[in-house]
């Protein structure tokens, strides 16, 4: 699995890899207002959801949902792999 995080314009800031299944941490050095794009991806699967949006404020990151910064703190992200 590889995952990335992005800024909105697609300038990359922070990746990683892993074998299998199961969690992953990744650490983003604090910054204030900061909106980042978090995906993953494995070569032959669908990944579902797509992306998260989250916005780094200070040493916290919070959910992004319809363009508006919610008070959930963006502690665990569940993406999903299925074949085509």
């Amino acid at each position: 699995m590889h995952f990335l995080f992005t800024t909105p314009s697609g300038q990359e800031v922070s990746w990683g890899s892993r074998m299998g299944n199961g969690d992953w941490i990744s650490v983003i050095t604090p910054a204030s207002d900061r909106n980042l794009v978090v995906s993953a991806r494995v070569e032959g699967y669908e990944v579902t959801p797509a992306l998260y949006q989250i916005q780094v404020v200070g040493d916290k990151a919070f959910v992004v949902e319809d363009g508006q910064v919610t008070d959930r703190e963006a502690l665990d992200w569940n993406f999903h792999f299925s074949k085509p």
